[in-house]
């Protein structure tokens, strides 16, 4: 007896009673028969539909049975069990491409986790709970028409896989409630992800929480486990050099700040003191705590795509999370390259004074920085706006020309008042909020200017980027040691002339013969968009001689554009020139107040 079966080399995998080609049956598995069956041949093509899991692959292809077929085919399916009556696990399961993973198909990935998961011990629940959801709900993902909830699925999975990379204990440490706060988050996704393909109701959201409070007790038993068992010098030689140790110790001071009463706060706090003492820093003063409050994580700036490009600086969308946990968009200015010695201290100088500014509405708010990441970056608040040349290139914004014009002039007279000179101010520079206030952003800074100088060797390069909004006197010393902040009405005037005019100065003229017009003080030609009063007060913005750029030139003028019914008069330099005169006749009345009290 003869009988052609399909997918041979399944059969031999999947029961032992299969032999590659042969299927040997007892008498009496025949139910009373006493010939002996066996399957000599198989076609290779039957094989492959079986593959496909096809009912025609899973069908006899020819027999001689010798009349007794049912008790055969009765035979047959108990012993080619499991493979025959199960053709849903012959078919290959379900993948997907992982993009950013060297060609990984998703199964892949997951199997990989597998191998991770104890490279952070002290969050061992959280990977494996969210191991175990990513596996349970692969199946659904793979099988929805919908390509966003992959899309979507790929990047938990890839944050995952990074947040398993292998870290120095005291990495883990400074940065235990980011990794708590990136677990919560990538368990919020994965619920949307699940309902969104139909493998959980909306209402189970959120269960994953259970306990959350417990497990980061956990999680901070394990850490002070780990560091109370681990010596200084081996926490110290985990980390690569010098610089990673600073920037870890750096990090745990800094987030002291947020949250000073917890167990982690304690257990870095307890741990910061022992390395300072087994590397002999002073400990008499909480120098990092008190002074770089500032300081931002490089794991806590997840950086997209590229806005444009400044000199030696990427300028970034960006989101943030802060040490409170609450993510935020931001806009991101990153450095080409990292920084030596010398320029790492002028940033630091740098991004400090910018940060203990004081509030103010023309001036963009900076969150924070890095000096040590690989690519030193500033951090800023993010909202949507334009450059002030491409918002009055609307002709409805016109009308508010002049008013938002002295918003920057506030800007800038405050920063003089905290003794700050922007040192490069252009209309991309100024950028236009919402609600179409005026704000000095970028914060391209001479200190800052000079520091991507001295990195790239293009100083004449950045000088020369600029040169459109440069006075003469910069061109005379191109980076003087007394800032003069007389230099900044001239860039405002000039910014105010490419926003009227929607042209750039001094047009399609080289920029070798821009220079020497500069330098020999030629007045600038007035522009056919000025009238006459606008054009008296431009023109003495961009007076060659600093001399006759005075501090409250604008005060001498009125700037008579109307608004609502408005006229506005004057600039900020006057008033608070006015203001600082009151303070000082008041405290000049209460010292002489003071005395005679005292005498």
């Amino acid at each position: 007896m003869h009988v052609w079966c399909a997918a041979p080399s399944r059969l031999h995998a999947a029961t032992p009673h299969t032999v590659l080609g042969t299927l040997a049956c007892k008498p009496d598995a025949l139910a009373g028969g006493s010939s002996i069956c066996t399957v000599q041949h198989c076609s290779s093509s039957a094989l492959d539909r079986q593959q496909d899991g096809s009912a025609e692959s899973q069908a006899c292809v020819g027999l001689d049975t010798g009349g007794s077929l049912p008790l055969l085919q009765h035979s047959l399916a108990e012993s080619a069990a499991p493979c025959l009556r199960t053709p849903e696990r012959l078919v290959k399961p379900l993948s997907f491409p992982v993009p950013g993973l060297r060609g990984s198909l998703s199964r892949d990935a997951l199997a990989a986790i597998s191998r991770r998961l104890q490279r952070l011990p002290e969050c061992d629940v959280w990977s494996r709970r969210l191991h175990a959801r990513l596996r349970s709900s692969h199946e659904a993902v793979a099988a929805h028409e919908d390509e966003q909830w992959r899309v979507q699925y790929c990047d938990v999975l890839k944050r995952f896989i990074n947040l398993l990379r292998a870290k120095p204990l005291l990495e883990r440490l400074a940065g235990a409630e980011s990794i708590a706060y990136t677990f919560q988050e990538l368990n919020s996704k994965l619920d949307e992800i699940c309902v969104g393909v139909g493998a959980m109701d909306s209402s189970a959201q959120g269960q994953w929480q259970t306990h959350w409070a417990r497990n980061c007790q956990v999680q901070a038993t394990q850490l002070e486990a780990q560091v109370q068992a681990t010596d200084p010098s081996l926490i110290i030689r985990q980390l690569r050099g010098e610089k990673e140790v600073t920037k870890v110790m750096l990090d745990m001071s800094s987030s002291l700040e947020a949250d000073p009463s917890t167990r982690l706060a304690d257990l870095k706090r307890a741990t910061l003191e022992r390395l300072r003492l087994y590397l002999g820093l002073d400990t008499s003063a909480n120098v990092a705590e008190r002074n770089f409050k500032w300081y931002i994580p490089e794991r806590g700036v997840e950086i997209g795509e590229p806005i444009y490009t400044v000199e030696e600086w990427v300028v970034s969308r960006a989101k943030w999370r802060s040490r409170s946990g609450v993510v935020q968009d931001v806009t991101v200015k990153t450095l080409f390259d990292a920084v030596d010695v010398v320029s790492e201290s002028v940033l630091v100088t740098q991004i400090r004074l910018w940060y203990e500014l004081p509030g103010h509405p023309n001036i963009v708010k900076l969150y924070g920085g890095s000096h040590l990441a690989r690519k030193p970056f500033l951090a800023y608040k993010d909202a949507p706006h334009s450059d002030i040349f491409q918002f009055f290139r609307q002709e409805e914004n016109r009308e508010v020309f002049w008013s938002t014009f002295v918003g920057v002039a506030e800007g800038l007279t405050f920063l003089h008042e905290h003794k700050i000179v922007y040192g490069g101010l252009t209309s991309r520079s100024i950028l236009v909020s919402a609600d179409n206030t005026p704000q000095i952003s970028d914060l391209d800074c001479s200190y800052v200017r000079s520091v991507s100088g001295r990195l790239s060797r293009k100083t004449y390069d950045v000088l020369m980027s600029r040169l459109r909004w440069t006075p003469r006197e910069r061109l005379l010393d191109a980076i003087p040691d007394d800032p003069q902040y007389k230099s900044e009405i001239y860039s405002l005037g000039m910014c105010i002339i490419e926003a009227m005019t929607q042209v750039v100065q001094f047009g399609l003229i080289a920029d070798e013969d821009v220079m020497e017009k500069i330098i020999n003080g030629e007045p600038y030609e007035r522009p056919a968009e000025a009238s006459d009063k606008e054009w008296g007060v431009i023109s003495r913005l961009i007076a060659a001689d600093v001399g006759d750029r005075r501090n409250n030139q604008f005060a001498s003028q009125s700037w008579p554009i109307k608004e609502s019914g408005r006229t506005i008069v004057g600039c900020i330099f006057a008033r608070r020139a006015l203001e600082k005169t009151k303070t000082k006749r008041r405290a000049l009345r209460h010292g002489q107040h003071y005395h005679r009290r005292n005498k």
